[in-house]
């Protein structure tokens, strides 16, 4: 994931909102939205891991030792399977096609110049 389509444009987002700026002072970003059309499809080409993902949302935290943990999250289910279409419920009602939720979670070293 941490070369995914929407997760550059968040990074590359992260960055230029804090631009000019000493790493003590830089902010965070959350929320950023991670959308799954053509685009993203074309980008993920055969890696299953996005493609089964899809659509989520990004957040970059700055770390006191200078580097930036990204945290992506994930609701997958029928319904976002269907897109829109279908229903939402919880696994334990029926076990196919339920919720499931994904958390991916790394760090990386900081550009600081």
């Amino acid at each position: 994931m941490a070369d995914a389509w929407d997760v550059t444009r968040a990074r590359q987002f992260f960055y230029r909102n804090n631009e000019g700026l000493p790493f003590e002072k830089w902010e965070k970003v959350e929320n950023f939205k991670g959308s799954f059309g053509p685009i993203e499809l074309a980008s993920a080409g055969f890696d299953p891991t996005e493609q089964f993902v899809g659509s989520y949302r990004v957040d970059i935290f700055p770390q006191p030792d200078r580097k930036l943990r990204f945290e992506v999250t994930n609701n997958t289910s029928l319904e976002s399977l269907l897109y829109g279409a279908g229903p939402e419920y919880e696994r334990d009602y029926i076990p196919y096609g339920g919720n499931m939720r994904q958390r991916y979670i790394w760090t990386e070293p900081a550009e600081v110049s």
